[in-house]
């Protein structure tokens, strides 16, 4: 396995994935920083929509047997 890493460690390589994280990644970084409080509150309210949708699915096979006057386990 370690013969297999061999290829990714040699220095061109090493150099090439420096140069991508200095000057593309890290420049980017301060244009439009990842961990700002605004998008940390995003990602917040989107786990909050997405437990929403739980909730309402959990909700809907009991609704679904009601309405078809069927036991809910079949829905």
């Amino acid at each position: 396995m370690i013969d297999a890493f061999g290829p990714i460690m040699d220095q061109d390589n090493i150099d090439i994935t420096a140069t991508y994280y200095y000057e593309v990644f890290v420049p980017v970084g301060d244009v439009v920083p990842a961990m700002t409080q605004e998008n940390i509150d995003r990602f917040n309210g989107y786990l909050d929509g997405s437990t929403a949708l739980c909730v309402d699915a959990e909700n809907t096979a009991p609704a679904s047997a009601a309405v078809m006057q069927m036991p809910e386990e079949n829905v």
